[in-house]
């Protein structure tokens, strides 16, 4: 990762996670190197054994994402910092940016409703 990149996530500040209702079947996991060569770090279902609650992913390309997850996938709210410094911060559904959210990069800015990625 670039100077300029860990700069601009500093300067994004720390992700203000959302505070889920406390659930018997999650618990927190160390660092998990997933399939896809990402590095998860967060809550886990301990009946499915999948991602499930608030928790941070970085793929490869350095590309962090900080937020919920639902049965392995991105649902709730979140932050995604692209590795190309494109941040997208707000709802999601089914792994895609869908509600009210906020996309920045290289000074471009909109807010408004997605809807898969749109």
């Amino acid at each position: 990762m670039s100077e300029a990149f860990l700069k601009m996530v500093k300067d994004l500040g720390p992700y203000k996670f959302t505070k889920l209702e406390d659930d018997p079947d999650i618990i927190s996991k160390d660092p998990i190197e997933l399939d896809n060569g990402a590095v998860y770090v967060g809550d886990w279902s301990i009946s499915t054994h999948k991602r499930n609650g608030n928790g941070l992913q970085i793929w490869k390309d350095g590309s962090i994402f900080e937020g919920t997850f639902v049965g392995d996938v991105v649902t709730g709210s979140g932050r995604l910092v692209h590795a190309n410094r494109a941040v997208y911060e707000g709802e999601w559904f089914e792994d895609c940016a869908q509600g009210v959210g906020e996309y920045r990069k290289d000074g471009n800015y909109y807010r408004g409703e997605w809807k898969k990625d749109a």
